[in-house]
């Protein structure tokens, strides 16, 4: 606003002077013209200064931390920024942008980024292991739930239990992978062997019983 008073300056005392230069007749004539021309028109208006333009809102950017866990495939990765794109276009005062780093140097750039007071707004998707890893550094969300009377309904019940620990809740099930395992029903019936247990409180169920259950399913040489 500043260069365009300076340029309507200018551009005012121009125009005075080509006034001047074609006002014409004698000297007397020029000043006695000069000298009512001195006396200020009235245009009905007392203030002729432009009110400033009011600035342009600030977008607040929030950055998404992809890397930990999966999202960094490229299928992945064009969805996101389709969605970044997407996002962007419908809101005026916010904006994301997915930070997509490989997984190999993720927990580097992650702690190196905290440490440094640059902490990412988001990070994920990721599963439950990525939750536990990284409990201390992940705020409690339910202030936010709270705050914005968020329906947790919409996502899958079991599936928000697993990120609300006592302590605080830690995110939300978005993008989320469950660990499972596949077996043939078919071959345990043979061997005669039980199925593997779905009671998730059973702390039998470890490495070790998987493999002794797998041995016993697998026949050696001699069947």
């Amino acid at each position: 606003m500043k260069k365009r008073s300076v340029w309507l300056a200018v551009l005012f005392l121009l125009m005075s002077l080509l006034l001047v230069a074609c006002g014409g007749g004698d000297a007397d004539t020029a000043e006695t013209e000069g000298a009512a021309d001195t006396q200020p028109a009235d245009t009905g208006t007392t203030d002729t200064q432009e009110e400033p333009a009011p600035a342009a809102e600030e977008k607040v950017k929030v950055r998404i931390f992809v890397g930990l866990g999966t999202g960094t495939d490229p299928d992945q990765i064009g969805a996101q920024e389709a969605l970044a794109e997407v996002f962007n276009a419908e809101h005026d005062t916010i904006e994301i942008e997915f930070m997509i780093v490989p997984n190999e140097e993720s927990t580097t750039r992650l702690v190196a980024m905290m440490s440094g007071g640059e902490s990412p707004e988001l990070v994920g998707p990721g599963g439950v292991d990525v939750a536990a890893a990284y409990f201390d550094m992940w705020e409690d969300i339910t202030p936010l739930i709270e705050a914005e009377n968020f329906d947790t309904s919409d996502f899958y019940g079991a599936a928000v239990e697993l990120y609300d620990y006592p302590e605080k809740m830690v995110g939300l099930p978005l993008g989320m992978f469950p660990s499972f395992i596949f077996y043939n029903k078919d071959l345990f019936d043979a061997a005669g062997v039980d199925y593997p247990t779905t009671d998730y409180d059973d702390t039998s169920w470890d490495l070790d019983a998987l493999r002794e259950m797998a041995m016993e399913l697998t026949l050696d040489s001699n069947g």
